[in-house]
């Protein structure tokens, strides 16, 4: 069922161009590349969705969090004067996002709620590209350096203590809500 739901969800977008960007409010585009490394990590199950059981509200929230994601993957990709996120910058903004390596503690799991509005919200967007700290811009290096695999065996390399997260890799404190 939930493979076929998100199946459903990729064929859906994947019409769709993957630089498609909403600039205003309104929805935006999923990239299938992030779409299908969502599918190999355990996004719903730390979202705590069952896709047996789904709501509306969890669809939101996991395309909320998708679109947030996608954010973060963005303002990665900048950083390396790279228009469109690449793979490793995927992978990176999953690190960041506490999903991968599937050991990490999840740091900012309580901003997940205040980041699923960057489905709609050009505001959230914004705030999401402001909150990535100069660590997390490093992190496509650090991946590409050490390989994927080595990276994830390491347990992402980030701080793991939350004061210092959110002030090195991702702060909260200016998501739209977060005081």
């Amino acid at each position: 069922m939930r493979e076929q739901f998100i199946s459903a969800i990729i064929l859906i977008t994947s019409f769709i161009p993957v630089s498609a960007m909403a600039q205003e409010n309104g929805p935006v585009i999923i990239p299938e590349q992030l779409q299908e490394l969502a599918l190999k990590f355990p996004i719903a199950e730390r979202l705590k969705i069952d896709w047996n059981n789904a709501a509306p509200d969890d669809v939101g929230r996991y395309l909320g969090f998708l679109a947030a994601t996608h954010e973060v993957a963005i303002t990665v990709a900048n950083s390396h004067d790279r228009k469109e996120p690449s793979n490793v910058d995927f992978l990176a903004a999953l690190s960041i996002q506490c999903i991968w390596p599937n050991n990490k503690p999840p740091l900012i799991a309580e901003s997940w709620p205040l980041q699923a509005p960057a489905f709609y919200s050009a505001a959230v967007r914004e705030a999401i590209r402001e909150a990535v700290g100069p660590t997390a811009k490093e992190l496509p290096d650090r991946i590409e350096k050490i390989g994927q695999d080595a990276y994830a065996a390491s347990g992402g390399s980030l701080p793991t203590n939350a004061k210092q997260y959110y002030q090195d890799v991702f702060n909260i404190q200016k998501l739209p809500g977060e005081k």
